[in-house]
């Protein structure tokens, strides 16, 4: 197996994942990236069916609700290229793993004992290679779909449409004042071949947190599934309850564990 070498420890050497067409870098180093992320309380019976059969559970209760999580990201350099990419996610444990309030600590912990993990149900990007890699290696629902990120001058405008060139959804608004906050590492739950893989995700990059933002999510006219989804879980026309960015953003997608 090829061995790449770098000279940051953060990142470190890599192996090659075979891919339907080709070969990709494993783990996979995304090192020039704007991440940006809301989190909105939808709908808990959605969610919950949302979840079914999955052996999974929402992570993040919110007064009722649970939080669901839209991530707005432009990657300017990685192994997988150049590209952009809207994420749902619901913040999820296993069956088996508290639901409670606790859950938001858990948030600080290392990738290795984290328990709360991102489970995505829509992740449209705008490159092939993006979508391959994604999907063959950890099981990610990717698509390929048109989308526009504007991050300029204090707002955020990023919408996603669908291949008729209707609007699946768009993320508009002032951003506002930001403040540091401590970097979060992250863990996804996915499913490649049947198997619920746990892939945990080295991060480093400074996040800010904008408690003043005044920023709306409008679910468009298009029936694409992710459309419908939105809908279902209550988030067309909601604020984000929080919204954190970071202009520096780097990370270390490793391989998938089998739980």
């Amino acid at each position: 197996m090829s061995i790449f070498k770098t000279t940051d420890d953060f990142f470190g050497s890599q192996g090659l994942f075979p891919l339907s067409s080709g070969v990709m870098p494993l783990p996979c180093h995304f090192r020039k990236v704007h991440f940006a992320v809301a989190m909105f309380a939808a709908e808990s019976s959605a969610v919950s069916r949302t979840l079914e059969g999955k052996g999974l559970q929402a992570a993040l209760p919110w007064w009722g609700k649970n939080i669901v999580t839209l991530g707005l990201i432009r990657y300017q350099d990685s192994d997988l290229g150049a590209y952009d990419e809207v994420i749902i996610a619901i913040p999820s444990v296993r069956i088996k793993g508290s639901a409670g309030w606790k859950n938001w600590l858990d948030l600080l912990h290392s990738t290795r004992k984290l328990r709360t993990g991102m489970h995505i149900i829509h992740i449209p990007v705008t490159t092939e290679r993006s979508r391959m890699a994604g999907s063959e290696c950890w099981g990610y629902p990717k698509t390929v779909l048109p989308i526009a990120h504007d991050f300029m001058d204090g707002k955020v405008h990023s919408s996603v449409t669908d291949g008729q060139g209707r609007l699946i959804m768009n993320c508009t608004g002032d951003v506002g004042p930001g403040f540091p906050m401590p970097t979060l590492q992250l863990l996804t739950y996915s499913f490649l071949e049947g198997n619920l893989l746990r892939t945990p995700v080295k991060i480093r990059g400074a996040l800010r947190y904008h408690p003043f933002q005044n920023i709306r999510l409008k679910v468009g006219d298009s029936d694409h599934p992710m459309a419908a989804d939105l809908r279902r879980l209550g988030l067309d026309g909601l604020k984000p309850v929080f919204y954190l960015d970071s202009d520096r953003f780097q990370a270390v997608f490793e391989a998938g564990d089998r739980v």
